[in-house]
């Protein structure tokens, strides 16, 4: 599983694709717009990155229902389920 924003330069589509090319169905790749990203990174982010672009650290919104935290959320869940077994 791999989240990204749809517009960061660092994490491209390219990479995505790349991804699904060489593991297929196993890869889940999702992708959530850029408006979702928190508007206050920590100050390298904003600085260095300048992109949305860590879904769920420096650009997560700790908000009930917003898409990032939910993407956070399922990561925890898909490896719970995971490494349970």
């Amino acid at each position: 599983m791999g989240y990204r924003f749809a517009g960061d330069r660092w994490c491209r589509a390219e990479r995505f694709r790349a991804y699904e090319t060489l593991l297929g169905e196993r890869f889940d790749g999702r992708v959530l717009d850029d408006q979702h990203a928190n508007p206050s990174p920590p100050p390298h982010f904003a600085e260095r990155v300048q992109t949305p672009h860590s879904v769920v650290t420096a650009h997560l919104c700790d908000e009930p229902g917003h898409p990032t935290l939910e993407a956070r959320d399922e990561i925890i869940e898909f490896l719970r389920e995971r490494l349970a077994s």
